[in-house]
């Protein structure tokens, strides 16, 4: 049984930063973790982006305790390998 606690992990690759893979690295930022999204669209971060800023809303509505991450510190690559 949980105690409601988690362990988050340092670091974190995404593949793709489509509605799912974007949610999740957002989920992920605003928990500060340091993301890696693998995407070729050329509009990943501007999705990113979007995305992470409708969860802070929504996040500073539900846990206003969270400390959010900067936005410059995500990596954005257009392959897995980089």
């Amino acid at each position: 049984m949980s105690d409601g606690t988690s362990t988050l992990p340092a670091r974190a690759a995404i593949v793709g930063c489509g509605v799912i893979g974007a949610g999740w690295a957002s989920r992920l930022h605003l928990r500060g973790v340091d993301i890696s999204i693998a995407d070729p669209s050329p509009a990943a971060a501007d999705i990113f982006a979007g995305v992470t800023a409708n969860a802070a809303e929504a996040w500073d509505a539900l846990a206003p305790f969270v400390k959010i991450g900067a936005m410059e510190d995500e990596k954005f690559a257009e392959q897995v390998s980089e």
